[in-house]
């Protein structure tokens, strides 16, 4: 979620948001370092508190807060949200709510003049509009490595540039030995991701990866998906 990014645009501080909101200035760090997720209940707060856009808390999108017409859709999105809770526990709504918007980011531009994450790292990989069986599996044994490795996004200052290291560090050859992605090819890729990867929503992708691995298993064959879901990908990314 984007909570820190709100309250910096709103020029507080976390102990000015703290005295706001009636949160601890603690918990306040630890939703903003995404090491808890806050509940329904704590973003009703923002919503009601300070006028919050949902749209942004959740995908980023501005404006940072609603004006008169747009509350009248959020007191709608707020009643779905309450009938939601009423229905299932605040962990499955969690979960719900997170795998909603998983999704929203992988497809969530209907602009023509916009593209979703996944469509710019299609292009970073010369995929648009199509799957090539290699590359593909490339973009899949990332975020395979990603789910099966995720201490390691503990230990980076950038998201881009970790997407960048991984698409250096990948190491598949063929039968002729020969590596299926030369240094050419992983500086172009690099490249186009610097380019056309969104930051913030690549971040949702690799804290997510196993939400992002079924979105990309929808684009699979059974048959490629249960020939490579069980692959080693650890020797795929060899560590320098």
């Amino acid at each position: 979620m984007f909570l820190r990014e709100f309250r910096e645009g709103l020029h507080l501080t976390q102990n000015e948001l703290s005295l706001k909101l009636d949160i601890a200035q603690t918990t306040i760090a630890r939703y903003e370092s995404n090491k808890i997720k806050p509940t329904s209940t704590i973003i009703f707060k923002y919503i009601n508190e300070l006028n919050a856009n949902p749209n942004f808390l959740f995908l980023g999108l501005e404006p940072l807060q609603l004006n008169l017409d747009e509350e009248y859709l959020s007191q709608q999105n707020n009643e779905i949200i309450k009938d939601l809770s009423l229905s299932i526990n605040q962990n499955e709504l969690n979960l719900e709510l997170n795998k909603l918007f998983i999704s929203i980011t992988l497809d969530k531009f209907s602009n023509k003049e916009e593209k979703s994450t996944i469509q710019n790292i299609l292009h970073a990989l010369k995929l648009e509009g199509h799957f090539p069986y290699r590359p593909f599996l490339f973009l899949y044994y990332v975020f395979k490595y990603v789910s099966e490795n995720m201490d390691e996004l503990k230990q980076i200052k950038s998201y881009k540039e970790y997407l960048i290291s991984l698409t250096q560090r990948y190491n598949q050859y063929t039968y002729k030995n020969d590596p299926l992605f030369t240094k050419k090819i992983k500086s172009e890729i690099s490249d186009n991701i610097e380019l056309y990867c969104n930051e913030n929503e690549i971040k949702v992708l690799l804290e997510n990866p196993k939400i992002t691995i079924e979105k990309l298993e929808e684009k699979m064959t059974s048959s490629m998906i249960r020939m490579h879901r069980n692959k080693d990908v650890n020797q795929l990314f060899p560590k320098k």
